[in-house]
């Protein structure tokens, strides 16, 4: 749906796929089909405060469950994904961006969990209609917790990217 200066966006979906099992020694069941269940749904919103500056919202979810997954070694997750970015154009082709990310992975079959926040600020540049050149540079900060062994890992973890895709026309 458009707003007079937003919109929202919303995204779902369900499959029922069929999954081969690769474990032999631990369950005795080896290229043994079984079914993969997953649903998502992924809400955003974008906001145009001008046309030089954007904010957007946005979120998912996925939940995937594995039928007899006490007995394949297949584990059940859920995954949650929530995010809140801005761009600033400083002319057609240059903007500067900020992005912050919070991500949640949940096995509640093995009692572990992963949290997530990244940060992230960049650059972008439109050399052309087939050129864009990307810098982006950040930081991850990890939370790792299994609850059935009292292990809990945090990691902090900065990086700097830089990409320059470019399409190539053979005239």
């Amino acid at each position: 749906r458009v707003f007079e200066n937003g919109r929202f966006e919303l995204a779902g979906g369900f499959s029922d796929t069929s999954t081969l099992t690769s474990e032999l020694t631990d369950s005795g069941l080896f290229s043994t089909n079984r079914s993969r269940i997953s649903y998502n749904l992924a809400p955003s919103y974008t906001y145009y405060y001008s046309p030089e500056l954007i904010f957007s919202v946005n979120g998912s979810v996925n939940d995937v469950e594995f039928e007899d997954s006490n007995e394949t070694g297949f584990v059940n997750y859920t995954n949650y994904v929530f995010g809140a970015n801005t761009t600033y154009f400083i002319s057609d082709r240059t903007a500067y961006t900020a992005q912050v990310y919070r991500t949640i992975f949940d096995t509640p079959d093995t009692n572990s969990r992963t949290e997530s926040v990244t940060y992230q600020v960049g650059f972008n540049y439109d050399y052309s209609d087939t050129t864009a050149i990307t810098f982006s540079i950040g930081n991850i900060h990890s939370n790792i917790e299994f609850e059935s062994e009292m292990i809990r890992v945090i990691t902090n973890q900065g990086f700097v990217s830089q990409t320059v895709p470019a399409e190539i026309n053979e005239n």
